[in-house]
């Protein structure tokens, strides 16, 4: 099976970390020049993604947005060396953002959430323009979690990822599956079995207005959790939302990435900043700050 459109996420909105600092924790730097949520754009362009839509709240967006900007030159076109001037041939990628709404942020904030939130949206959008440009695949890119796509073989492994319904990237054998910040792939059939699991698990009945019962108060464990996504082991965990993906994790659809640290904790911070690893912010041309013309404009 060959992708179409393969869609990147990036869930930025989530609860805070203990880096309590002005900006958000997605802005932290992780290199000279170079943020986290930079480093998942870059991931996601690598990936072959066709679009990538960043999941935040409306607090940070403009922050965010003054960073990123709107679009990403694709790094695998720069990269080939059959193709002479290759600037010529580059190929751009749109950056769409995707607010939380205050009633989300209230009941449902979790990274979790962002990722189900995002991938809906940008299903309902592609969608209603034409049935050509609907999403085949989610390339999910969390910021919190630092290796070298590069280095990771995202390039090289990018024609099995398109290939395959599902794909993990992994460190000493645990997946995002186990609250580690590893890209993953996702279908529109696997959001739909985690969202279906969080809404029979919590409480309410309507849709949008459920909350925790008190049996699950022993699930609720964010200050002991290196890997935190609101709910270690609750119903907006990783590992409970989607548990049913470990039995698709095999052989041909992993990829072990060469180093790995997870920077949602100021002690794993600390730990990858006095690490023998670095991360270098790509050239100018690829992250360079663009704005997308756009398609109707009133002056009034």
């Amino acid at each position: 099976m060959q992708e179409t459109n393969l869609v990147g996420i990036i869930p930025v909105a989530g609860p805070p970390f203990d880096f309590n600092f002005p900006w958000h924790d997605s802005l932290m730097p992780i290199g000279r020049d170079y943020l986290a949520v930079e480093r998942s754009l870059v991931e996601c362009a690598t990936a072959g993604c066709r679009s990538v839509w960043i999941v935040c709240h409306d607090d940070m967006q403009p922050l965010i947005r003054h960073r990123l900007g709107e679009a990403i030159q694709d790094p695998n076109v720069l990269n080939r060396k059959d193709v002479k001037f290759t600037r010529m041939w580059t190929r751009t990628i749109p950056i769409y953002y995707v607010p939380v709404t205050a009633k989300e942020k209230k009941s449902k904030d979790s990274l979790v959430w962002s990722i189900i939130k995002g991938a809906k949206v940008a299903e309902k959008i592609s969608k209603s323009m034409s049935k050509w440009t609907a999403p085949s695949g989610y390339y999910v890119s969390f910021p919190y979690g630092v290796y070298s796509p590069h280095l990771a073989g995202v390039g090289q492994q990018r024609r099995s990822i398109h290939s395959n319904e599902n794909y993990f990237f992994s460190k000493n054998d645990k997946t995002a599956i186990d609250n580690e910040f590893l890209a993953l792939k996702l279908g529109m059939p696997d959001i739909d079995q985690a969202l279906k699991k969080i809404k029979m698990t919590l409480t309410g009945g309507v849709f949008g207005e459920y909350c925790i019962s008190n049996e699950d108060d022993d699930m609720i464990d964010e200050k002991n959790s290196p890997g935190l996504i609101t709910h270690r082991n609750g119903p907006l965990s990783m590992n409970y939302a989607f548990s049913h993906l470990r039995d698709k994790i095999q052989e041909n659809n992993t990829s072990e990435v060469t180093w790995y640290y997870n920077i949602a904790s100021w002690e794993g911070y600390r730990e990858y900043l006095a690490s023998e690893h670095y991360s270098k912010r790509p050239i100018e041309f690829i992250l360079k700050y663009r704005e997308m013309v756009p398609l109707f404009r009133e002056d009034l």
